[in-house]
């Protein structure tokens, strides 16, 4: 298959485009055809790579991934559209019985700890499928994944977020910090936003703010 993939860490110059191995499908994991997968910040730093981080190379990049089941597996039939939740469970211990499966040992994200979407096809447990909600095209559902379970976590799971509650979300350009806006806001929470400069800030109004 085709992907976009590094074979050693480093800035834009290691980034490939080429053939690769296709990717091999484990009990309990799902091939996808993937149809779109959203830019994250968190791409920039796995390319880059830190002390500790180990990967099997060629890496490929790429979290947030919506695509087309290749075939019938489990409940699902070939041909359903989904998304993919990009936290995996490898295991079962304190943290994940307790609902911080981020916390865990186990806990690996598809696109850093192995390999993505930036490709035509990917492997993904078939616990981490999910419908594509009806009227959204495959880069619309791709887009909020990983940023909104973020935001989702940091609002709900460990702030957690009240109606009528005031919430500061420092800067509002980023994808994490424009999920919050819109989280908030659905959660009945006064949205205050700083933001850096007029488009931002007039941006940050449109999603729901009431002060900037």
């Amino acid at each position: 298959m085709q992907a976009l993939n590094f074979e050693a860490h480093g800035e834009l110059d290691v980034l490939q485009f080429g053939e690769v191995p296709d990717p091999e499908v484990p009990d309990g994991w799902a091939l996808l055809k993937v149809e779109a997968c959203a830019l994250n910040h968190l791409d920039i730093w796995v390319r880059r790579g830190w002390p500790g981080l180990k990967l099997d190379m060629p890496h490929i990049g790429g979290s947030d991934i919506a695509g087309t089941l290749v075939t019938d597996t489990g409940n699902w039939k070939a041909g359903d559209t989904v998304v993919v939740d990009p936290g995996i469970s490898t295991r079962q211990d304190a943290w994940t019985t307790r609902g911080d499966d981020s916390l865990s040992p186990g806990y690996r994200i598809l696109g850093e700890h192995v390999r993505g979407g930036f490709a035509e096809f990917v492997a993904v447990p078939i616990e981490n499928l999910h419908p594509r909600p009806t009227g959204l095209t495959a880069a619309e559902a791709a887009a909020p994944l990983l940023v909104g379970l973020t935001a989702y976590r940091m609002l709900v799971h460990r702030a957690r977020l009240q109606t009528g509650e005031r919430m500061l979300v420092v800067g509002s350009g980023g994808g994490v910090n424009s999920t919050a806006i819109q989280l908030g806001c659905h959660f009945g929470a006064e949205v205050h936003v700083v933001a850096g400069g007029p488009e931002k800030a007039q941006r940050a109004k449109e999603l729901g703010a009431a002060l900037v």
